[in-house]
């Protein structure tokens, strides 16, 4: 309740998630843009398609293991998917970019970061043949960070829900981040979009198994 009119006795607290049974649904059924939650729903989203129950006190300990054409189609084209790919200024991946090792390194904290081990000597291979062209000069010394745009944000509470303007400040949200952040410029834009297509196919490698 960021206006502070709500009586704490009728607010409740859950902590900060540190599992997914920790997670519990954003309470928006009533299907008001208002009350959506535009920054929490795609984890909800991708929770929910690999068999997470949005009710907490019933977390499911024992779930379905057959796999659904949804599920690799989200993390292809969903948003969590774009926000892991896209190399933006606030990308971990593009300060490991940025740093000053060598390519094989690179290949190799990707990789480990990504599916928790090294890369076999076929993919080391094939991902060097894909970065090698413009590594050297992957860099852009002189860019800038590039400025996100401001957002509206916390301007919409219970109290001031039912005006039309906080439907429009929760459209305009779910807009950005659908959008995402602007890819960075510190990174030559050739080579940024192979390396985004490296991280591109390792999410959707098979050995990538989502377990929420």
């Amino acid at each position: 309740d960021i206006d502070g009119a709500r009586d704490y006795h009728s607010s409740l607290d859950l902590g900060t998630p540190r599992r997914a049974w920790q997670f519990t649904s954003p309470s928006n059924e009533r299907d008001r843009p208002s009350l959506a939650l535009p920054f929490g729903q795609p984890f909800i989203t991708l929770l929910k398609t690999f068999g997470w129950r949005d009710t907490r006190q019933s977390p499911q300990t024992v779930r379905e293991s057959t796999s659904t054409p949804l599920q690799p189609a989200l993390l292809a084209n969903g948003i969590l998917g774009q926000r892991f790919t896209r190399l933006s200024d606030d990308s971990d991946f593009t300060e490991l970019a940025l740093q000053d090792v060598t390519l094989e390194a690179l290949i190799k904290t990707t990789v480990m970061k990504t599916l928790t081990r090294e890369p076999t000597t076929e993919e080391l291979n094939m991902f060097t043949e894909l970065l090698q062209p413009g590594f050297a000069e992957r860099v852009n010394p002189q860019a800038e960070l590039v400025s996100r745009e401001r957002l509206p944000r916390n301007l919409v509470s219970w109290s001031n829900h039912v005006n039309s303007r906080a439907n429009e400040i929760k459209v305009e949200l779910e807009g950005a981040v659908k959008k995402g952040d602007p890819p960075t410029k510190r990174l030559n834009n050739d080579w940024r979009n192979r390396y985004e297509d490296l991280l591109w196919s390792l999410l959707n490698s098979p050995e990538f198994i989502f377990v929420p």
